[in-house]
């Protein structure tokens, strides 16, 4: 599976964006309302010391970022990059939404490619119909065993 961008809008819908079989083409952008696992956030909001660090903020600030999504990208050379998208809310009332550059894959070590794996598995995870509600059992029951 190859992401395009996995986040929590403003609205708490989460959103998904990838290409379940490259080959063809077959691009899903997924918007659900069903809350994620805890460790969806948690992986998500992971970023923000990164963010602190490749954007030059104070490490006070973390308290007030809210990491919306990262968004992914593979050039045609094959080098990979993401891009940070956060939400700063300010001291004095209000707040003002700002991206990251953009990181690479071969950017120095501070960079985030190893919260990416794990947002990466969480968003998988949430596709897969792991969420807060718990994983729904969809399949046809065996015979003998009671339904309802």
């Amino acid at each position: 599976m190859k992401f395009g961008r996995i986040g929590i809008t403003e609205e708490g819908v989460v959103e998904i964006r990838y290409e379940k079989d490259i080959r063809f083409l077959d691009r899903i952008n997924q918007h659900c309302e069903e809350a994620p696992l805890p460790s969806f956030a948690e992986a998500l909001q992971a970023f923000r010391k990164p963010v602190i660090n490749i954007c030059e903020l104070a490490p006070e600030t973390e308290d007030r970022l809210l990491v919306l999504y990262v968004s992914f990208k593979t050039g045609s050379d094959g080098t990979r990059s993401m891009s940070v998208t956060v939400k700063k809310f300010l001291v004095k009332g209000g707040a003002f939404k700002f991206t990251t550059p953009t990181i690479y894959e071969s950017d120095p070590p501070h960079t985030p490619w190893v919260n990416a794996g794990k947002l990466k598995a969480e968003a998988t995870r949430y596709i897969q119909g792991e969420r807060l509600q718990g994983r729904l059992n969809l399949e046809t029951p065996e015979k003998g065993d009671q339904v309802g």
